[in-house]
């Protein structure tokens, strides 16, 4: 997939967002670390005994909280961007790299072709007006074990044409 029109700020005002995060089992917050331990292998639960024991990672604090945010940041914006298109228009999110910025939430489109160039898949909703109704950032707030970070992000829209090789 090639980018045809690389990523621009959205054009509606910015949200925001706050919530409790709920990781998944086995993630825990390290206090004298101020670091997140989580499971980067689990275990398989049928083998007894298991071949091999579940293996932990540690990461700070900030970073592990920087994702969530940006995870739940991206939710608020398919929420904002959702309600202000027609019913039968949509658009693709994700969390993702920003040259200037490190992370940032992303809105594409995105036409696609077959083999024979045919387009079999097009945008529902126009760019510009993709651009229109798309926050121009979002700022996320996360609790967590009593440990709270707040993050803005920029929100970029895209649009993408791919062809099936």
């Amino acid at each position: 997939m090639t980018d045809c029109r690389r990523g621009k700020p959205g054009r509606a005002a910015s949200v925001s967002v706050e919530g409790e995060v709920e990781p998944p089992a086995g993630t825990e917050y390290l206090p004298d670390d101020h670091a997140i331990r989580y499971v980067a292998y689990l275990s398989p639960d049928d083998a007894d005994p298991p071949e091999r024991d579940s293996a932990y990672r540690t990461m700070p604090f900030e970073r592990w909280a920087k994702t969530e945010c940006a995870n739940l940041g991206q939710q608020r914006v398919a929420e904002a961007v959702e309600s202000r298109l027609d019913e039968d228009q949509s658009a693709g999110y994700a969390v993702g790299q920003h040259p200037d910025d490190g992370l940032a939430v992303k809105v594409r489109i995105s036409t696609m072709r077959n083999r024979d160039g045919t387009v079999v898949s097009e945008p529902t909703v126009e760019y510009d007006d993709l651009r229109d109704v798309t926050p121009e950032s979002v700022t996320a707030t996360i609790q967590y074990a009593g440990q709270e970070c707040t993050e803005t992000f920029p929100v970029v829209v895209s649009e993408l044409e791919g062809q099936y090789l």
